[in-house]
């Protein structure tokens, strides 16, 4: 901190008083790196350090600094929110971060309809790793500089705008500062803080006098309605993966869904560990554990056999992907079949012709259709019960060489 930047200020401070912030204890810059530990917030509750009288009003930008509102484009924002409210007001991701770590935060750029981006503050309040869609919106990071024409038209509480406002202006709107950093003799180039706690905060950086950086995050705060013990890993096994039981043989129709990997057989839809018991191993993930109604794409691998499958959680709560079931199969072998060893019902495998399918197919009565590539012929083989399931077989020489179980439903 540097005196002179006090000394300007001085007269200023002690005729506005403490304004809206200003009583909180100093901290720390917040760490930047690029998935940061968020604070441990269980049980926390800040709402009795809010102004209740100003947050039972309609909604409106106001002046209290700890209310996290803040007019974008011309829209008021609340904060927090969660990561699909933002969707909803047009903004996309900019990016390909898929998941946030327990407890931990992340800026992550958005973008809206107009191209205009800002960084956003994600926070993972709950206790396991969480896809960024399941994240809360706690803030954000804005640079005016790196935004000239001031075309996201950030507006704060009082009216304090990047570009225009001075740091004596804000000063005059939110009171004493919880600390002043920076400073080069004057108020031209300085840093002041307004921190509700560690974690909630509003920090505004001037830049040849006039405001440029700003950070508005209230990280321990959760919308209203959030649960974050649906998206923590329940320790319980559910019950349908205990339930669930093999097929002793291969099933006569081709639509219940039996599927036989060297001796094993399995009818989808099956839990993911019905494979691992088996002596498959997981070998990749893309999208960690599941969060109740959600998927993730996974690949197994036994006896120099892999494949992909993607696996749904049916349990309301966040689950291990051992308790996933298994919805999709997507079975290669470009080896005709000296890889992979794997046959549905009617003795469908790599290998079959195009013919003995089609005849197959033709003698059940089931509908399908092909499309043809510049290497092979797909056929698309419809579930009578359910449109959405069924098979696509792929075939190269008229020879099976892929094969796609799906049953969704």
């Amino acid at each position: 901190m540097l005196i002179p930047a006090l000394l300007l200020l001085a007269g200023l401070l002690a005729g506005c008083g403490a304004g809206n912030g200003g009583s909180a204890p100093s901290a720390d810059d917040a760490p930047s790196v690029a998935q940061t530990p968020g604070p441990d917030v269980q049980g926390a509750d800040l709402a009795g350090q809010v102004d209740t009288e100003e947050e039972d009003r309609p909604l409106e930008l106001g002046s209290y600094v700890f209310l996290f509102r803040a007019s974008i484009c011309g829209e008021i924002y609340h904060f927090p929110m969660m990561y699909g409210d933002l969707e909803e007001k047009g903004w996309k991701q900019v990016g390909e971060a898929e998941v946030l770590g327990a407890h931990y935060y992340e800026y992550i750029d958005f973008a809206n309809a107009d191209g205009q981006t800002l960084s956003v503050a994600l926070y993972n309040k709950a206790g396991s790793e969480v896809p960024i869609r399941d994240t809360i919106v706690e803030g954000f990071r804005y640079r005016y500089s790196e935004d000239p024409n001031g075309e996201l038209s950030l507006l704060l509480p009082a009216q304090i705008r990047p570009g225009e406002s001075t740091a004596e202006a804000a000063v005059a709107a939110y009171g004493e500062p919880t600390q002043i950093l920076g400073g080069a003799g004057d108020t031209r180039d300085m840093e002041l803080r307004y921190d509700l706690d560690d974690h909630s905060y509003l920090h505004l950086t001037f830049s040849d006098g006039v405001l440029d950086g700003v950070d508005y995050v209230c990280i321990p705060l959760a919308p209203e309605g959030y649960d974050e013990g649906k998206l923590t890993v329940d320790g319980d096994t559910p019950d349908y993966v205990r339930s669930y039981r093999a097929p002793k043989k291969q099933g006569s129709s081709l639509f219940d869904y039996t599927v036989e990997f060297g001796g094993d057989l399995y009818r989808l839809n099956c839990p993911l560990k019905a494979f691992l018991d088996n002596g498959w191993e997981l070998t990749e993930s893309r999208g960690g554990r599941v969060a109740g109604n959600d998927y993730a794409m996974v690949s197994i691998e036994r006896d120099d056999s892999v494949f992909d499958l993607v696996v749904y959680n049916e349990d309301k709560n966040r689950q291990l992907l051992e308790n996933c079931m298994v919805e999709n199969l997507y079975l290669y072998d470009y080896y005709y079949g000296e890889e992979m060893q794997a046959s549905l019902a009617k003795g469908i495998t790599f290998g079959t012709s195009l013919g003995e399918v089609t005849a197959l197919l033709d003698a059940d009565g089931v509908a399908y259709r092909s499309e043809s590539d510049e290497n092979g012929l797909y056929l698309y083989a419809e579930d009578p019960e359910n449109a959405s399931n069924g098979y696509t077989f792929y075939f190269r020489e008229e020879r099976i060489i892929s094969m796609d179980v799906v049953h969704l439903y």
